[in-house]
């Protein structure tokens, strides 16, 4: 089979994520048996549905914005680029031409002043992703794993009870003098041991599906974190040229603007890429 294209493997990669985030979320609360496991798990379950909260009411509304406000852009700064490179070829030729030049930092300034924000969205938008994996990875499975042991055990040794109250049961069925009394109780006793099971059970059940939901969020957001600092590694490189050609007019005729355009039409198809894809996946 052959592998996924690199956009497909980022709408793979976010769906598993919104999979995790929406699994958890739409998760109704457990019936909590009282044992202290079990309310060290419901701790665990907060936690996790703290995490995932975050991924659907911040991390992924701006995976679908920030892309789309570069996208909208694109054409106003591949403008303002070849403005400016034109502008500075006319300079290189006319070095000592004050109007070139002031026309040269106007632009200038005028690009960066639109691009500065639409950098700075990215970054916060790296972080966030990035902040997001160091949550998912940072112990909720494992916390999620460690709840169902701890309820596992407790889960045995509710068997167990319950293997001990049948024989109190059956020996009270057996009794040469039959106590009603005795046999009412035992009864009750087994029902309370068959009803702390099967909430036991389910809590436990629930927690399983959690870790492998947060599993599926782990492997995704290794690939998406990759995805969101390499396009900030590309915006911080378009924006360090502008601060550079703004801080520098005369000396900045030396910078590359050529490839600072071909820098960020890969940028900018990286995003339009995002959009397209998001469009057809409804990521």
């Amino acid at each position: 089979m052959a592998e996924a294209a690199p956009d497909q493997v980022y709408v793979g990669a976010v769906a598993a994520i919104t999979s995790f985030a929406d699994g958890i979320s739409s998760q109704g609360a457990p019936i909590v048996p009282p044992f202290e496991e079990c309310k060290d798990a419901v701790a665990v379950l907060a936690e996790v549905k703290g995490v995932a909260s975050n991924w659907i009411n911040d991390v992924y509304p701006q995976l679908l914005e920030v892309p789309r406000t570069i996208v909208a852009q694109k054409e106003a700064v591949a403008s303002g680029l070849a403005t400016l490179i034109s502008v500075a070829q006319q300079l290189e030729a006319n070095p000592g031409d004050a109007q070139l030049g002031e026309q040269f930092s106007k632009a200038a300034k005028e690009l960066g002043e639109t691009v500065a924000p639409r950098v700075a969205e990215v970054h916060q938008l790296a972080a966030a992703v990035a902040g997001f994996a160091g949550a998912v990875n940072g112990g909720l499975g494992e916390a999620c794993q460690r709840s169902c042991a701890e309820m596992g055990l407790r889960e045995a040794a509710l068997a167990n009870q319950r293997a001990q109250d049948e024989a109190v049961l059956q020996s009270a069925r057996e009794a040469f003098c039959p106590s009603e009394s005795e046999e009412e109780a035992a009864e009750a006793a087994l029902r309370s041991d068959g009803e702390s099971i099967g909430q036991v059970t389910a809590f436990i059940e629930q927690m399983q599906g959690d870790v492998s939901l947060t599993q599926g969020a782990a492997n995704g957001l290794a690939y998406a974190t990759g995805k969101w600092q390499t396009l900030d590694a590309q915006a911080q490189a378009a924006i360090a040229t502008l601060e550079k050609i703004q801080s520098d007019p005369v000396g900045s005729l030396a910078v590359d603007l050529a490839a600072a355009q071909q820098g960020w039409i890969v940028f900018t198809e990286g995003l339009e890429s995002i959009v397209e894809q998001a469009a057809a996946a409804a990521i």
